[in-house]
């Protein structure tokens, strides 16, 4: 595989280990609440990360602006940002709140024009305009099915979408600074900046982490787990593997496929055939992708 085309697959892999996951999110923030599904995952992340950051690798410290910048990340990013998105999944389900990521290739586009000096080819203008083609079709279906935005909703997604969205960038901009830094180290960082915002909540809020979990049965913890382990633990490795080296607004038009891959899903689990809008966002999907690829 040509060394140029792996930011796109690590993307992938990212899209597909989040979306499944966020079924599983939004239920749980519905049923407990958006707080505790978001600390309950950030726990699961910063465990994993911190035993392998603890006892595999050869580690390099940071730089002190390196070091912040991930930190920050990762309060506003995975602390504030998934807060805010988990919110709105309880509210509208996670398939309709995931369609906001197509506002991020244009902010990244930006960001990463200003900051890093990243120009936008024609070819790959061409393949996120049918990414964001894929969500906007996908858009009219839900539009359809409802018949109303949620606007109180779904601008409480756009706040935890752009506060994503800064997180990113101040990733990307510790690993310009420190390019030795690996994304496993990385992660471990900016789960560390999310833990520090959670204490910082608790002081506010009673988190009742231990409680909550007990009130569900083995089968729903685990699934907790899993959902966890796979939306939080193994996307943001393979997303932030993808951010360290890949264009960025390529790289986030690749993740505003998560609504396909979530409706996709959903009609799997409820046993219906996929709809046609369904089928056209796949077709969208695919053009903009192998455009990428060749």
């Amino acid at each position: 595989m040509q060394k140029e085309l792996l930011p796109y697959f690590f993307a992938l892999g990212a899209n597909l280990a989040f979306s499944w996951a966020t079924i599983v999110f939004a239920h749980f923030s519905k049923t407990a609440s958006a707080l505790w599904m978001n600390v309950f995952k950030a726990t699961i992340a910063f465990t994993v990360f911190g035993l392998i950051f603890l006892f595999f690798g050869d580690h390099h410290w940071p730089e002190q602006t390196t070091l912040i910048s991930f930190l920050l990340s990762g309060f506003l990013g995975l602390a504030l940002g998934d807060w805010f998105l988990l919110k709105a999944f309880a509210t509208l389900g996670a398939s309709r709140v995931l369609m906001l990521y197509g506002f991020q290739p244009l902010m990244l586009g930006v960001a990463g024009y200003l900051l890093f000096h990243q120009s936008v080819p024609l070819e790959k203008l061409v393949a996120i305009i049918f990414l964001v083609a894929c969500l906007f079709v996908f858009s009219l279906e839900n539009l359809r099915k409802y018949g109303q935005w949620h606007l109180k909703a779904l601008f409480i997604g756009l706040i935890g979408i752009s506060l994503d969205t800064l997180g990113v960038v101040l990733t990307r901009y510790g690993f310009e600074n420190s390019p030795s830094i690996t994304p496993l180290d990385c992660n471990f960082y900016r789960a560390c900046g999310a833990i520090a915002g959670f204490v910082v909540f608790s002081f506010f809020v009673p988190l009742r982490i231990h409680q909550t979990l007990l009130k569900f049965d083995r089968k729903q913890r685990a699934l907790l787990i899993i959902a966890s382990l796979s939306g939080t633990f193994l996307s943001l490795y393979l997303y932030l593997s993808a951010v360290r080296i890949g264009h960025l607004a390529t790289i986030s038009s690749i993740g505003i496929t998560a609504p396909l891959f979530a409706g996709i899903l959903e009609s799997f689990v409820q046993r219906k055939l996929p709809s046609l809008y369904l089928v056209i966002a796949f077709l969208l999907f695919a053009c903009g992708f192998l455009i990428l690829v060749y």
